[in-house]
């Protein structure tokens, strides 16, 4: 049986991001985070903690000793499992109010890609990371810079996501935990990266009055919603089918560095000593 996922607007489903400029982009953010994450992968125990639709993980798989990849979405899982099987490779289901199935220090590096933003309590989830991280273990960790994409104290336009970090607030949050904290910032060609700015700068505006700091959280996320489904109703009908676009631009053009401005993403690396 062909396992399918749905999408949602967040989930990294690869066959759905190869049609117009800004999806690809997206997909580029991916996968450039998961190639600077490969110096800390070879020939390691990973665990890719939040993997999504699995395709990260894979890539790590590559030339990692091992990767276990968890999820708390059962049919992310699922969809991994039928689409990325590796030898090295398992994917397993975890509950998000229950610790890691898993042995103190039983991992030399964690990933954890685009999850921080979405978490009522990142702290219990960096403790959970700490914990299972052998001695001199690394976590890294990629979330998006809010300072390119809300105004101050703005909440996020992105309707998954609590808190979009700075990289101030993300090294406060990361040092509660770890020993040593290093923050870079991908960067990279004018051209490409204008187009996730300008969408940034479009959904900053049009969404206020709802992401302003005083909005219920809960007013904020159904007027996001309805936002989001009203876009799908004026999308033209089979905009994401076809076969995959090719785009002028790919993963030269972005890069991972220190102080590289403008920032899209930040990306930390943490380790325990």
């Amino acid at each position: 049986m062909q396992i399918e996922l749905t999408p949602t607007g967040e989930r990294m489903i690869v066959q759905h991001y190869q049609h117009d400029e800004q999806h690809w982009l997206i997909h580029l953010f991916h996968v450039v985070a998961y190639r600077f994450a490969e110096t800390f992968t070879t020939d390691k125990n990973v665990l890719d903690y939040g993997c999504g639709s699995g395709y990260g993980s894979a890539m790590v798989a590559q030339a990692a000793r091992s990767v276990v990849a968890v999820d708390v979405a059962r049919d992310a899982v699922e969809y991994a499992i039928a689409h990325h099987a590796k030898r090295n490779l398992e994917f397993r289901v975890i509950r998000p109010d229950e610790a890691l199935p898993f042995r103190s220090g039983q991992f030399e590096t964690v990933l954890s890609f685009q999850v921080i933003e979405h978490l009522h309590d990142p702290d219990a989830y960096l403790r959970e990371a700490v914990r299972v991280l052998g001695p001199g273990g690394t976590l890294v960790l990629a979330t998006p810079d809010r300072r390119t994409r809300l105004l101050p104290l703005q909440r996020p336009w992105n309707r998954w996501h609590l808190t979009e970090y700075s990289e101030r607030s993300l090294s406060r949050l990361l040092s509660r935990h770890f020993n040593d904290v290093d923050i870079y910032t991908m960067g990279g060609e004018k051209s490409v990266l204008d187009i996730e700015l300008r969408r940034a700068r479009r959904l900053m505006w049009f969404t206020l009055p709802f992401t302003l700091p005083f909005m219920p959280d809960r007013l904020r996320v159904a007027a996001l919603g309805a936002g989001h489904a009203a876009r799908r109703r004026w999308r033209p009908k089979g905009s994401n089918l076809g076969p995959p676009r090719r785009f002028q631009f790919g993963e030269r053009d972005l890069s991972i560095g220190r102080d590289l401005w403008p920032s899209v993403n930040l990306v930390a690396v943490a380790r325990r000593r």
